[in-house]
């Protein structure tokens, strides 16, 4: 049987992407209403891998795989519905 379950490593991903979207949404409407981009919010998404995360690291990225972009999809949308997908 086959096993569909995250692996450790991406349920700390998870983990620690869900914190990120939680810690940036009561702030987010603010942004929003403003028409403004968080730059500063840009460059932690950057630190944690939220960016760049299919791009091989030979060319700058992180080298995940579709699963973990998928994971991070998930987990920014629910609070960040306008940045998704990166």
């Amino acid at each position: 049987m086959l096993d569909f379950s995250f692996s450790t490593e991406q349920e700390t991903m998870r983990r620690l992407f869900r914190d990120f979207a939680e810690s940036v949404l009561p702030r987010y409407r603010e942004w929003d209403a403003k028409e403004e981009f968080p730059w500063e919010q840009w460059n932690r998404m950057a630190e944690i891998g939220l960016t760049g995360m299919t791009i091989s690291e030979q060319y700058g990225g992180a080298g995940m795989g579709y699963v973990e972009a998928g994971i991070a999809a998930e987990e920014v949308g629910r609070g960040i519905l306008t940045v998704p997908t990166l």
